[in-house]
């Protein structure tokens, strides 16, 4: 538990730092804290991991550190837009199908290692058309203007919505410490991503309240992930 601890308030230390330097200015610096953050949810994974000998346990382990490499990936992608602001577009679009992938990877790993099948989709797809509608409506509300954005971002909120209506719907069917663990995190990776589209979309929404908001409850979720490995090695 000890290496645990460690690691996660490593990860809490350099998010403090990010959020205190990049309050004031965007900067490479900044985005080096950002990553490093990211590097600390995956060593956290890494750790719990080596709980296990179960191959099973293993392999889930492995999927869900591929989803976290790809939100490390993601992090670093969209970080640039804010350093080469004139490249803005094609950063964002890495970003989003960078996360996009991650997310599909995290769904792989839910399907694969708890058998789910056809009838295990029902409730993630009615999930997945309930944040879609009600992301669509809010975003009208907000007069958030998505441009050449809109359809990656649709394809984005889709997958997303299933990964998190998933790991809902396992922490009902597949009650465990790590199956809650999981899906807190992906409600949590969820709530960031609706705090980060008005801060992208609409003008005067990134402020500095909706950037802390964003990332604490966007590394919350991915340390909550991280940590369902150490939870189902158990």
């Amino acid at each position: 538990m000890a290496p645990i601890i460690i690691s996660c308030g490593c990860g809490a230390a350099f998010l403090t730092s990010f959020l205190i330097t990049c309050n004031k200015k965007r900067s490479v610096t900044g985005v080096f804290n950002k990553a490093t953050v990211s590097v600390f949810f995956i060593i956290t994974a890494v750790i719990g991991l080596f709980k296990s000998t179960d191959s099973s346990v293993i392999q889930y382990g492995l999927f869900t550190i591929i989803g976290l490499i790809f939100g490390l990936l993601g992090d670093i992608f969209l970080d640039q837009k804010w350093v080469y602001p004139d490249d803005m577009a094609k950063y964002l679009n890495c970003g989003f199908i960078v996360f996009g992938i991650g997310h599909i990877v995290y769904i792989t790993s839910m399907f694969r290692f708890y058998s789910l099948g056809l009838k295990d989709i029902i409730f993630p797809a009615v999930f997945m058309v309930v944040v879609w509608i009600a992301s669509t409506v809010i975003g009208k509300l907000q007069h958030q203007v998505y441009g050449q954005f809109k359809l990656i971002l649709n394809i984005y909120t889709v997958i997303i919505a299933f990964m998190v209506g998933t790991s809902l719907w396992l922490a009902f069917t597949h009650y465990s410490i790590c199956t809650l663990v999981y899906a807190i995190g992906a409600v949590f990776f969820l709530l960031s991503d609706l705090i980060l589209s008005p801060m992208y979309f609409k003008e005067g929404s990134n402020t500095p309240i909706n950037m802390i908001l964003n990332h604490i409850t966007y590394y919350i979720g991915q340390y909550m992930i991280s940590l369902s490995i150490f939870f189902i090695a158990k």
